[in-house]
């Protein structure tokens, strides 16, 4: 679909933008706005991929600063601030945060434009993310969450529930609205449950989704509805959305997105179990059996071109990448087992035979990694990856410590020390990609880098939370410290 290069309307009474003199969290120049925006879709729609670029940038053609919902421009002027050359407008991000916050909250409360409200919902709780106030997106995604069950977002694609209409209702019926609703849901679904690798409750309930899986981006950004959509329910049991996708696979070609939100599915049950406060690894083995079964399953139904750079699209790479690390963190919270009692060198049990499929797995995500920086580093833009990349990290730095028995010789610890600097070098890309999330993250690298023998001994016996508990206690170094991988 062609898209316009706007430029300012000369036809149109409105009220553009008001200038940085004036107030430095009004929206930027129109000029400025549009960069804002083209770099947006350029830089970090990959892993955002919520909005229609088409429906949005005429509305903007045709209204001005009115096309779109004030809180969802500053939303975005927000988010992409850091993507701009000049300084100034990096600057001013801030102003432009704290301002669609407050609009954010306000929208939410409101009866209008309710995908919109719940899109600026996502970018604030991405955004709120890397900015490390952990509190606003772990509260925002609640309330967001709320709002579209309230106003039936929720269950869009099942039998909707009679719902009073000053709660807020969907404007339109059209098919881009409807799509664009799925896709922001599923954003918020998958943040929700990338909670699970820090320990944290989920806000969102799986059982009461009624909505599809999202469609394919080229269908998604197209200017008509898709004559053969072919969707996907959701399936809460894992089995079963497993078996659905694998139907319609043999029907048509899936899409990455789509195996995304199954795989964060299956990490968000996974974790749920773990860290259940009754939890015992010792009579509970069947059910980590269980999962683990269910984690096979759905390698097995995703097809190459989901998992494998060379055969997937270009334009999903980084989409892959984020896949392949989901699957390894799921793999990493099954097999990182605590040493029971009784368990030995000599008398090996579930610790020493389940560690080397957390080397694998961690392994398998840097092969990855290493192909996608063949040609690019989007994926260092997203901040759901991070903690993912992070555990597997953490579980190489202990195995080029204390190898796992078998594998001492030094070609072995030599090829891990090389999978450790591919990681070290992605880490520290994401450290001036993502602002202080990324350099908390990086500080816990160069932290656990200088663990001695005895103490990655004891993280090894440990459970993989174990990690991420200590992340207060993680000094804040400066740019000139040094990884130290020996």
């Amino acid at each position: 679909m062609p898209f316009p290069t706007l430029e300012t309307p000369q036809d149109l009474d409105l009220p553009l933008v008001a200038t940085a003199e004036e107030d430095p969290a009004s929206l930027p120049p129109w000029g400025v706005l549009l960069e804002l925006v083209s770099n947006f879709f350029q830089k970090l729609y990959a892993h955002l991929p919520i909005i229609h670029k088409g429906r949005f940038m005429h509305a903007l053609e045709r209204d001005g600063i009115n096309g779109s919902s004030q809180a969802l421009l500053y939303a975005i002027c927000a988010i992409s601030a850091k993507t701009h050359t000049d300084p100034d407008v990096r600057e001013r991000g801030y102003h432009w945060y704290e301002a669609a916050k407050k609009l954010v909250s306000e929208s939410i409360a409101g009866k209008i434009k309710v995908i919109e409200s719940l899109q600026a919902a996502v970018l604030i709780v991405q955004q709120s993310s890397e900015m490390m106030e952990f509190c606003t997106p772990w509260q925002l995604l609640g309330l967001a969450w709320r709002k579209a069950v309230l106003t039936g977002c929720a269950r869009l694609d099942g039998k909707a529930r009679v719902l009073p209409k000053d709660l807020g209702v969907l404007e339109t019926d059209s098919w881009i609205e409807k799509e664009e609703c799925r896709r922001t849901l599923w954003t918020l679904f998958i943040f929700d449950r990338c909670l699970c690798t820090s320990d944290l409750p989920r806000a969102i309930d799986n059982r009461h989704i009624l909505v599809n899986l999202p469609m394919s981006e080229d269908e998604f950004q197209a200017d008509h509805e898709p004559l053969d959509l072919n969707s996907i329910g959701f399936a809460v049991n894992v089995d079963d959305l497993c078996s659905k996708l694998q139907r319609q696979t043999l029907k048509r070609k899936r899409t990455v997105h789509q195996y995304l939100i199954a795989a964060h599915h299956l990490l968000g049950r996974v974790g749920e179990e773990l860290y259940q406060p009754d939890f015992d690894y010792t009579k509970d083995k069947e059910t980590l059996q269980a999962f683990t079964s269910k984690l096979v399953k759905l390698r097995l139904t995703i097809p190459r071109h989901a998992t494998e750079l060379s055969a997937a699209d270009p334009r999903d790479f980084s989409m892959v990448v984020w896949l392949n690390a989901v699957m390894s963190s799921v793999a990493l919270l099954l097999h990182h087992r605590p040493l029971l009692e009784g368990e030995t060198d000599d008398r090996p049990g579930d610790h020493f035979e389940n560690w080397p499929h957390c080397v694998a797995a961690a392994r398998s995500l840097v092969n990855c990694i290493r192909d996608m920086c063949r040609t690019s580093l989007d994926f260092v833009n997203n901040s759901f990856l991070l903690p993912l990349v992070f555990v597997c990290a953490r579980v190489l730095l202990i195995e080029n410590c204390i190898p796992f028995g078998p594998y001492r010789d030094p070609t072995y610890k030599s090829s891990v020390k090389d999978d450790l600097e591919i990681l070290s070098f992605a880490l520290r890309h994401f450290r001036e990609g993502l602002g202080k999330l990324g350099r908390k993250y990086y500080n816990g690298f160069i932290y656990f880098s200088r663990f001695n023998e005895e103490q990655c001994w004891a993280a090894k016996r440990g459970v993989l939370l174990d990690m991420l508990r200590p992340c207060d206690y993680w000094p804040d170094y400066s740019d000139e410290e040094e990884v130290c991988i020996s």
